[in-house]
C-alpha cells in the first residue's frame, strides 16, 4: 500500500515539475546551435572507453555544465555529435499527458478493486486531484497566430538567400514556448519558426519569438503560450479571401491548435507589402482587410478576437503611404495597431527587416497585447 502511494506520488512530483519548466533539458553548445539534448549512447554501439572517463561518474547537473560543453567541444566534431551525440528535445505535450493519466488512473483502479478498505477510495480522490492540479500546465495553453506575409514569417539574418543561423538571446528557445508544425504536431518553438510553413523561401528571425519571450517575461501568469504560424511570404490581401487556400490553411491551423485544449489570445498580422505594387489593390487595402479580420473572427467562433496589425515598415511598390494609410484607419473593436516605420531593414533589402529590427518588433507586439488586454 505504501509502495503504490509512494509511485503515483512519485509520478506526478515529476510530471508536474517537468510542466512548470523547473527542468532544463537543454544544452547549448555554441551561442548560435540549436538546443540539444544530450545522448549517452550511440546509435548502434555502446559508449567508448574515452567517452566512460568523461561522462561515467557525471551527475546530470554536471554533464549540463558549460565545462563539459567546452570537453565535448575540445572531444568531438560538432556535426558528428549532431548525428551520434545528440538529439533535438522535442515534448509532444498531449501525448505525456495522456499516457501518464491513463497509466495513474489504471493504477488507481487497481487499488481500488484489489482493497475492501475504504483507502482505495482515497486513493482514487488523491490521483483525480493531482490529474487536476498538473494537467492545466499542459492543456492550457495561450495561443497565438501568427499570418501576414514575409515580414512575419521572417527573414532577419538571411543574406544572398542563406540564413546566417545567429539567434539573439530574444529568440531563444524556451519549453513554455511551443509552435503548431506544418504536421499540426506541437513541438518546443525555435527559429526559424515559419521554416515547414514558408517552405517557397528561406525563413530567418520574425518576430513570434521575440514576442512569445517578451510576454512570458511580463506576465507571469502565463503558462505555456502556443505559436501557429501561416504566413507565407509575397502574399497579397486577396490571396488570403475566405475561401481560397491561404485562408483556409489558416482556419484548419487554428482550430487544430486547440484540440488539445488552450484559447486563441490574439492573430499577430503582418502584411501589405505586395498590395503597394497596384494603385488598384492599394484603394482597395482598407476594404479587403476588414473583411479578413471579419471573417477570421466568425470562422474561429471568436466576435471579438484580439488583433495585433503591423503598420508597414517598408513596401514593394509606389504605393506605400495608400497602404499605411489605410492600415492605420482601419475601424474595428480589439484591433491594436503596432507601427513598424523606422524599424531596422536588412543592409541591401528595401523589403524585409533585419533581426534587430524583428527583435524590436516582437518586443512592441508584446507591449501592445499586454497593454491592451
Amino acid at each position: 500500500m505504501a509502495l503504490s502511494l509512494f509511485c503515483i506520488l512519485s509520478l506526478w512530483a515529476v510530471f508536474t515539475i517537468d510542466c512548470y519548466g523547473l527542468v532544463d533539458y537543454n544544452v547549448f553548445l555554441g551561442q548560435n546551435s540549436r538546443p540539444l539534448l544530450l545522448r549517452f549512447k550511440k546509435f548502434g554501439r555502446g559508449i567508448s572507453t574515452k567517452e566512460k572517463g568523461h561522462f561515467g561518474s557525471m551527475t546530470p547537473s554536471l554533464i549540463n555544465s558549460p565545462e563539459t560543453v567546452e570537453t565535448l567541444h575540445g572531444i568531438y566534431d560538432l556535426d558528428f555529435m549532431a548525428k551520434d551525440m545528440i538529439r533535438e528535445f522535442k515534448v509532444e505535450y498531449p501525448y505525456d499527458v495522456a499516457a501518464i493519466s491513463l497509466g495513474m488512473f489504471f493504477l488507481a483502479m487497481f487499488q481500488l478493486f484489489t482493497t475492501s478498505s475504504n483507502l482505495g477510495y482515497f486513493r482514487v480522490f488523491l490521483v483525480l486531484i493531482m490529474l487536476w492540479t498538473s494537467f492545466p500546465c499542459y492543456a492550457d495553453k495561450d495561443i497565438f497566430i501568427l499570418a501576414g506575409q514575409s515580414n512575419m514569417s521572417g527573414r532577419g539574418g538571411v543574406i544572398n538567400g542563406t540564413w546566417t543561423g545567429y539567434i539573439p538571446p530574444e529568440c531563444s528557445s524556451n519549453p513554455s514556448i511551443l509552435r503548431l508544425s506544418a504536421t499540426l504536431m506541437w513541438e518546443v518553438a525555435r527559429e526559424p519558426l515559419h521554416k515547414d510553413i514558408d517552405i517557397d523561401a528561406t525563413c530567418g528571425v520574425g518576430p513570434g519569438m521575440a514576442f512569445a519571450n517578451s510576454v512570458l517575461e511580463s506576465d507571469s501568469s502565463l503558462g505555456v503560450i502556443g505559436l501557429v504560424p501561416c504566413a507565407i511570404g509575397g502574399t497579397s490581401i486577396v490571396r488570403w479571401k475566405r475561401g481560397l487556400h491561404l485562408y483556409d490553411q489558416l482556419i484548419k491551423r487554428s482550430k487544430a491548435a486547440l484540440e488539445d485544449g488552450g484559447t486563441i489570445r490574439a492573430l499577430l498580422w503582418y502584411q501589405g507589402e505586395s498590395d503597394t505594387k497596384n494603385e488598384e489593390d492599394a484603394e482597395l487595402y482598407g476594404k479587403r482587410l476588414e473583411e479578413f479580420f471579419i471573417s477570421v473572427r466568425t470562422d474561429l467562433s471568436s466576435p471579438m478576437l484580439p488583433i495585433i496589425q503591423v503598420a508597414l515598415a517598408s513596401s514593394s511598390g509606389p504605393y506605400f503611404e495608400i497602404v499605411r494609410k489605410a492600415q492605420l484607419a482601419i475601424n474595428l473593436p480589439n484591433v491594436t495597431i503596432v507601427d513598424a516605420n523606422g524599424l531596422q531593414l536588412l543592409i541591401g533589402d528595401p523589403i524585409h527587416l533585419s533581426t534587430p529590427g524583428q527583435v524590436k518588433l516582437g518586443k512592441m507586439m508584446a507591449d501592445a497585447f499586454l497593454l491592451s488586454y
